[in-house]
């Protein structure tokens, strides 16, 4: 390797390296990016002190782009990957329908239970017109059967 000085030059040779970028950021992913985009940087750098030949040159650069490309991703915790996490979307779908169907389900209890109960026996049948003759004689009987 020579000294600079007379008679010696530097040659200094660079390539760029293109770098390619996505990332998904949303809560809930709905397949679209959020951001893409693409950058450059130096990927090597060559230099060498040689003895020129024919030419006044005491430096010589040389940039070049290199067909390499290196991709990056980022992908965020999404909504769904938060519930997959805590135990799964069966599970998490399992609780919301149980919440949104609680209240149907107790008030129909509540009525076939209001309807068992509060029955009246009586022997007038006109007091409970839409139950028919074999119906209210069942009913009864039924209730017999219950009384000590």
């Amino acid at each position: 390797m020579y000294r600079l000085g007379e008679g010696t030059a530097v040659e200094h040779n660079m390539y760029m390296r293109e770098h390619r970028y996505s990332t998904y950021d949303h809560w809930f992913y709905n397949g679209l990016l959020s951001e893409t985009g693409s950058f450059f940087d130096i990927g090597k750098v060559l230099s060498r002190n040689y003895m020129p030949r024919h030419t006044p040159l005491l430096f010589s650069s040389l940039v070049w782009q290199k067909n390499e490309i290196v991709f990056h991703e980022r992908k965020c915790f999404d909504i769904m990957m938060v519930l997959g996490s805590l135990g799964g979307i069966g599970n998490v779908m399992i609780i919301i329908f149980g919440f949104l169907l609680f209240p149907i389900s107790e008030h129909s209890f509540l009525m076939k239970a209001f309807k068992k109960f509060y029955f009246a026996r009586t022997k007038d049948h006109t007091l409970f017109p839409q139950l028919g003759d074999f119906r209210q004689n069942k009913l009864n009987e039924k209730i017999d059967g219950m009384l000590p």
